[in-house]
């Protein structure tokens, strides 16, 4: 029994020498490069989306469309710059900040009145709309359900419809 479990087949010189392990090898080694340089561009991505494009399009950094941007493509080389220098997130959003103000900035610092404000009456607002939607669905749960309408006698009509049935002249 455990002698069918094992298969025999050629020895591996045999595949070293027809070169299919070299091979396999290279394929394997193909199909891995993609991934070495992966990290970073996730890492350039993550980043990037949380910095703005200063080109007035008002599109993260990362995603701004515009064929041969003057602001854009500097902008993502300094990224990667900055990246491959071993920066920090961070240290990276502080550097596009000094250089391009907060503006840069997707969303805007917990920082100074006007963006806590904005902070504060975002978050109030989805609060009220939320206990807004509460109220209004246990107010339509609370509610009588409606009366169905009297029916209604139809057999008062059959004698006019009879009527217009039989005047009824089919014009060809």
């Amino acid at each position: 029994m455990a002698q069918k479990l094992f298969r025999k087949g050629p020895p591996l010189r045999k595949y070293l020498a027809g070169g299919r392990v070299y091979n396999w090898i290279a394929v394997a080694v193909l199909l891995l490069i993609p991934l070495m340089g992966h990290a970073d561009t996730q890492r350039e991505k993550f980043v990037g989306s949380h910095l703005m494009c200063i080109c007035g399009c008002q599109q993260v950094l990362t995603e701004c469309n515009h064929i041969h941007c003057p602001s854009s493509v500097p902008m993502r080389e300094e990224l990667k710059e900055k990246l491959a220098a071993g920066m920090t997130d961070d240290q990276v959003y502080a550097a596009f900040v000094s250089k391009f103000g907060t503006k840069v900035l997707a969303a805007p610092p917990f920082k100074g009145a006007f963006n806590i404000v904005a902070w504060l009456l975002s978050m109030v607002t989805l609060i009220a709309g939320g206990a807004a939607l509460v109220v209004y669905l246990r107010r339509l749960k609370s509610a009588p359900p409606k009366t169905a309408a009297a029916p209604v006698d139809v057999s008062k009509f059959d004698k006019e419809i009879e009527d217009e049935l039989n005047n009824f002249t089919p014009e060809d």
